[in-house]
């Protein structure tokens, strides 16, 4: 089609058109009809655009809009007029996430830029416009029918914000406000955009949902935003997130695979039951990074892994616990035709390190190398029932948008909450490692995370010298002590009413038929005891059962009280509790 067709899907419909006609090329203003196209071959060309796209477009419409540029823009707002789209496995995790966590903005993500004063903003600001209005992913709006959310791409882009600041400290807070403030995600978008000007600099910020974009994305963002930057044009469209062929979560579970639930942290004598998403930050820094390289080459792994198990030794000998499950972040995008598509894919698989019998450093790397390339083989497969409240995260930094000559890093802005009790993320700059320990400020004092900071390049130091170290021996170098459980437990009273009384007969009746029907199997083989979860149950399928719930009996659930409350008897005591309350 040579370089006369951009936008993924004129290149689409304009290769339709050449097989169904029969030629070996067509410009983009080229009319079908004109080409040799007649009424027979336009029904097949529309009906090759309605298998590859989705839609079905009249007829009168290849008739009346007949070129490969006109068709394509009908075929792309009829996409974004479609019904609605089901989450995929990666914005499932994170919208449930955010349905059991008391505070907004955790999953905000926010970006800024210093222009440098040579740039023109209105070409930056134009080029941003272009960028958003690119892909589909940043017209993302979030319907919630029966419990189960759905996603639309009918919302409005926005336009760059600008805004004037008296000083730093104003443009700041400016800065702070925008990547904090909540995203109605009813009307969407869920990505906003606003160059704050100052004496003496402008920030360009960028604040998206991880529901939209993840790390990988960011950097095509950031290209694509210098790309128009430079040639004030990029092509119309871009391959759709919501068109990806995403598997289906009977489909994808691992059966007897799952190694959840993962740990559950605090720094308190004992975890509170409301725990908010107000988060604080450590950050440091590790020096001796050819050291981690050595050892990893050493044990013939990656520097991501030996980092990894230091962490997770730490947290043993921190907790006591003998086998340390966290949460570990994937790319998802194994398949090449996802490489290019602005969305979130990542995938959060549980990684666990087992203590009893006292392995050596090195036989524990082992073990979490071939965890990680089980990880890596069932990348977009779902993570199990329950999700991680402790993370461990490896990445790459942000690219720089290069503007001409000119090139600016951006810094990310704090929204002042912490998605998990704990999260350790490090950030490979090239030169060394940048660390971040994020924490929430209900679970842990900053002293506590300040302390395990340093006992991690502690630790981490020692094992590089010497990776064949029994892990009791280092046992010394930890002086954080951490109250550890389940995740989706919480120690002290239950929601529950009394156990011995056991749950009313009917009662159980119905809620085993409500869960037969979630998780589609024979009501008959679930007793009393079943667990929700052992029974195959997802981390959406607990939405859609509290909605039944509250369809059938009229109680009101929480979906947090489903994990604290799994099986069907403590269930339904809590059901009991509800009913009583709303009577």
């Amino acid at each position: 089609m040579g370089d006369d067709i951009s936008g993924s899907t004129e290149r689409a419909i304009a290769s339709i058109w050449c097989e169904v006609l029969e030629i070996a090329d067509i410009s983009p203003d080229a009319n079908f009809f004109a080409v040799g196209g007649q009424s027979m071959l336009a029904i097949v060309a529309a009906g090759r655009i309605a298998d590859r796209f989705g839609v079905d477009l009249p007829l009168d419409v290849l008739f009346s809009t007949a070129t490969t540029r006109a068709v394509a823009a009908e075929v792309d707002a009829a996409r974004r007029a479609r019904r609605s789209v089901p989450l995929s496995l990666a914005q499932e995790r994170i919208w449930l996430a955010e349905q059991l966590a008391t505070g907004p903005s955790a999953y905000h993500v926010a970006l800024a830029f210093a222009l440098p004063e040579a740039v023109d903003e209105d070409v930056v600001c134009r080029a941003v416009s272009q960028v958003l209005h690119r892909h589909e992913v940043f017209r993302t709006r979030l319907t919630v029918t029966d419990g189960v959310p759905t996603q639309q791409f009918d919302a409005d882009v926005p336009v760059v914000g600008r805004f004037q600041a008296a000083d730093r400290a104003t443009a700041e807070a400016l800065l702070a406000e925008s990547a904090s403030r909540p995203f109605d995600q009813g009307s969407g978008p869920l990505v906003r955009a606003a160059l704050v000007n100052l004496p003496g600099g402008r920030e360009l910020l960028l604040v998206c949902h991880h529901l939209v974009i993840d790390g990988w994305s960011w950097r095509i963002v950031i290209d694509e935003i210098a790309a128009a930057c430079r040639n004030n044009i990029l092509p119309t469209s871009a391959q759709s997130y919501a068109d990806i062929s995403w598997p289906s979560g009977a489909e994808d579970r691992v059966q007897g695979t799952e190694i959840w639930p993962p740990l559950a942290l605090s720094g308190r004598s004992a975890r509170p039951v409301e725990v908010t998403t107000a988060g604080d930050e450590v950050s440091f820094v590790v020096t001796d990074t050819d050291a981690v390289q050595d050892v990893a080459r050493r044990l013939g792994t990656t520097p991501y892994v030996v980092l990894l198990a230091a962490f997770q030794l730490v947290l043993h000998h921190a907790t006591s616990w003998l086998d340390i499950v966290v949460g570990s972040p994937f790319a998802g995008r194994a398949e090449s035709d996802v490489r290019d598509v602005v969305g979130t894919f990542v995938t959060v698989v549980a990684l666990r390190a087992g203590f009893a019998g006292d392995p050596t450093f090195a036989e524990l790397v082992e073990e979490l190398r071939l965890a990680t390339l089980r990880a890596q083989d069932r990348q977009r497969r779902a993570t199990g029932g329950r999700l991680p409240t402790v993370l461990f995260e490896y990445d790459t930094a942000y690219p720089e948008l290069r503007l001409g000559d000119l090139a600016v890093a951006p810094r990310e802005i704090s929204t002042g909450t912490s998605k998990m009790d704990l999260s350790v993320r490090l950030v490979d700059t090239g030169p060394g490692l940048c660390g971040a320990a994020t924490f929430r400020t209900a679970l842990f004092d900053r002293e506590i995370v300040e302390q395990l900071v340093q006992d991690y390049l502690a630790v981490l130091a020692e094992v590089c010298a010497d990776s064949e170290h029994p892990t009791t021996r280092l046992s010394p170098l930890v002086h954080t002590r951490l109250v550890a459980t389940e995740a989706g437990t919480t120690p002290g009273p239950k929601e529950a009413g009394p156990k011995e009384a056991g749950p009313d007969g009917e009662l159980a009746a119905t809620l085993a038929g409500i869960w037969a029907e979630v998780l589609n199997r024979p009501a008959a083989g679930i007793d009393a005891s079943a667990d929700f979860f052992d029974l195959g149950g997802r981390s959406l399928d607990v939405v859609r059962m509290v909605a039944r719930v509250e369809q059938t009996l009229g109680a009101k659930v929480s979906v947090l009280s489903v994990f604290r409350n799994p099986s069907l008897a403590e269930l339904a005591c809590v059901v009991a509790s509800s009913e009583k309350t709303f009577q």
